[in-house]
């Protein structure tokens, strides 16, 4: 099988935004997972959402930006300012609501993330190809086969587990996030190579 050609799309924008000044991790929430998702993630979405936002802002110097990238009907925008209500008064300076909606700028924005928490497909599969540890709430079983090509499948949960928090833990931590990172320049290595090969397959039986 050959990849999705949005893996090696590696066009990239400048993000001098004052929000993104500072180190962050990128939140990006997605409605879906309070309707189609498992039962166990519909219940408790919210609650997994504002530990780990309360996990990163107490154990790390990190700012968090909950990014909206779904518009229009979407009701991520309303999940994404519910997530952090529950946020403390003295962390709430840390936490920067965004919305942006051009799929260039979004993939820049992540590229800039030190990682990423997302329910979104395209956000995390922006996040692996840039390198960028992440960790997946997902339903779908391509959320799934992404984070297994990508050799880091203890990193999707379709299902909410205290695993969830150890692992936003571990990526707090600069040492263990690099040898996720080596692992991600690993596959998209490889995945670079299988798209090269699609291409050079596709050119020939054009010729033929």
């Amino acid at each position: 099988l050959f990849p999705d050609i949005t893996l090696t799309f590696k066009k990239l924008v400048l993000i001098d935004d004052e929000a993104f000044q500072n180190p962050f991790c990128i939140i990006v929430p997605n409605e879906r997972m309070l309707d189609k998702a498992s039962e166990r993630w519909q219940k408790n979405y919210y609650y997994v959402l504002s530990k780990l936002i309360d996990i990163i802002l107490t154990k790390s110097n990190l700012n968090i930006v909950m990014l909206i990238h779904a518009v229009g009907q979407s009701a991520d925008a309303l999940v994404g300012r519910k997530a952090i209500e529950s946020v403390r008064k003295i962390y709430s300076g840390r936490i920067i609501y965004y919305v942006e909606e051009d799929p260039v700028r979004l993939k820049s924005i992540i590229s800039k993330s030190t990682f990423l928490i997302g329910s979104r497909f395209h956000a995390l599969a922006s996040a692996l190809s840039l390198n960028i540890p992440a960790i997946a709430t997902s339903w779908l079983h391509k959320y799934e086969m992404l984070f297994q090509d990508y050799d880091v499948k203890e990193f999707s949960f379709k299902e909410p587990d205290d695993e969830i928090y150890e692992r936003v833990e571990s990526l707090l931590n600069e040492e263990y996030r690099n040898i996720i990172q080596n692992r991600l320049k690993i596959a998209n290595s490889l995945i670079n190579e299988k798209s090269k090969a699609m291409w050079n397959l596709i050119l020939s039986m054009m010729k033929s």
